[in-house]
């Protein structure tokens, strides 16, 4: 595959091998960064940004990224390995979407307690201590909308109180 270096930094490892650390782009626009290119690449010496190179870029067992020559079999088997899993944008949606659901479910649940404890609080002042299941079950469903109301309407705001 052809890749063009977008930015590079050569460097030298700690037993004096240099490498250049690329970040590089291939040709439908994907960027790969930290990719490792070892100083036994072919023309090693006049890679730097800007120049286009033929390459397979393969992960290591540790996850680093190296950028090994194009050979047939490396070009082969580059072709039959996806970089990208198929169903990894499905996975992010989805985990975006969770979380989404994680932060309503836990205003839902405070509001809820928030909605019983207020209630409670009131019954003794406000209906003389004598309340039936059905007003209350009301009492604690008109407040718990209201709590979460306020907390959809200060969403907005960064979480503070708009007055």
């Amino acid at each position: 595959m052809k890749y063009t270096i977008q930015r590079s930094v050569k460097k030298i490892t700690q037993t004096g091998k240099p490498f250049i650390k690329a970040t590089l782009k291939d040709e439908i626009g994907q960027e790969m960064d930290n990719v490792s290119i070892w100083s036994d690449f072919p023309n090693f010496e006049s890679l730097q940004p800007g120049v286009e190179t033929t390459g397979v870029i393969e992960t290591s067992s540790q996850g680093f990224r190296n950028l090994k020559p194009a050979t047939m079999q490396r070009m082969v088997q580059a072709e039959q390995q996806p970089l990208r899993n198929p169903g990894y944008d499905h996975r992010m949606e989805m985990i975006r979407r969770s979380q989404e659901k994680k932060y309503e479910a836990i205003a839902f649940f405070n509001a809820t307690n928030s909605a019983i404890s207020l209630v409670s609080n009131m019954k003794a002042k406000l209906m003389n201590g004598t309340v039936n299941r059905s007003t209350m079950k009301q009492e604690i469903t008109f407040w718990r909308d209201w709590f979460i109301d306020e907390w959809k309407r200060n969403q907005g705001s960064g979480g503070k109180a708009q007055h």
